[in-house]
């Protein structure tokens, strides 16, 4: 038992931290978009964070039946586990490159993010699904 609670802990120690690496990228982004320079023209890379739904979103705690409502409450999270809808439009050497397909209909924003980037569906040349939901 404490094995699988160890095992569930760092789950979601991982998804958490890809979470916030994913946030932070986005932020660097943001902020290069908001301070364009001469370096950034010559960038042959562009990355672009796409919140498929906005606003905030919990996983909730009873995903995770092995972690007690103490530790819940220890972390902070007694109402659930951060998580975002997202994802990441690569463009790099005349190629659109997406990463994930979003939440999906009716809550989907990706069609009308890929529109605000002068694209549509059939500019994607690649989409790489880096995980699945059962």
């Amino acid at each position: 038992m404490i094995k699988r609670m160890k095992k569930t802990l760092f789950s979601i120690c991982v998804s958490l931290s890809l979470t916030y690496g994913m946030a932070m990228l986005a932020s660097c982004k943001m902020q290069a978009q908001q301070t364009t320079t001469e370096k950034e023209n010559q960038s042959s890379m562009n990355l672009t964070w796409i919140e498929d739904k906005p606003g905030p979103s919990l996983n909730d705690c009873a995903l995770f039946p092995e972690v007690s409502d103490s530790l819940w409450r220890e972390l902070g999270l007694k109402d659930g586990v951060p998580a975002s809808m997202s994802c990441f439009l690569l463009q790099t050497e005349g190629k659109n490159i997406l990463f994930d397909a979003g939440l999906g209909a009716p809550f989907s924003k990706l069609q009308a993010k890929l529109k605000e980037n002068g694209l549509n569906a059939d500019s994607i040349d690649a989409i790489f699904i880096t995980h699945h939901h059962p």
